[in-house]
């Protein structure tokens, strides 16, 4: 699990970087990037879940994204894509934020998923609360360019929903998510 959520995090960093003009200048000097002072051109909302919340504090403390760039890390350990639809968390933290957000880090779905038993028959509802959570997220973003990096789950090393389908379980699940997100109207906001 955590190989996955390191592997998320550097994706993230590379989408960052590749978004700063200064970083694809060959004669760029990282070490001034990184001793540079936070900014909030570049700020970063953490949303949803233990993934979330992990990679949010390895991006901002390990690998320094705090010293660049502004992170809020809003994510709560064992929160669903359920719990987020309805209480309107990610409203909250989208209106209370302090910045500008230019990216948010949303990884939920998988808490729903296993607190359900690992029933398949709940995909398609825990894909309408994730596609509800963006909506919530574009619709109440003060940036119209906001961009939303959604993570799926990469399948957990042991078999926890047991007779060994879990693997084809959670590939099933993140399917059916990332076609409802595709095919919502905020398709564009997400990447």
């Amino acid at each position: 699990m955590m190989k996955s959520i390191l592997q998320s995090t550097l994706t993230l960093l590379l989408l960052l970087l590749s978004d700063t003009s200064a970083a694809n200048n060959n004669n760029f000097d990282y070490t001034d990037y990184i001793n540079s002072e936070p900014s909030e051109e570049g700020a970063i909302l953490l949303l949803g879940d233990s993934w979330a919340a992990i990679a949010g504090d390895y991006a901002a403390n390990i690998c320094g994204l705090s010293n660049t760039r502004y992170v809020t890390n809003d994510a709560q350990n064992g929160s669903t894509a359920n719990q987020w639809a309805e209480k309107e968390s990610a409203v909250d933290s989208v209106q209370k934020g302090e910045y500008d957000y230019e990216y948010v880090w949303l990884s939920i779905g998988g808490n729903d998923f296993l607190d359900g038993k690992c029933d398949s028959s709940i995909s398609e509802q825990v894909a309408a609360d994730i596609v509800t959570v963006i909506g919530h997220i574009v619709d109440n973003s003060p940036n119209p360019n906001i961009q939303i990096l959604y993570f799926g789950y990469s399948v957990p090393s042991t078999d926890i929903c047991g007779n060994g389908i879990t693997a084809q379980l959670f590939e099933e699940q993140g399917e059916i998510i990332f076609d409802a997100i595709k095919s919502s109207a905020y398709s564009d906001y997400v990447t």
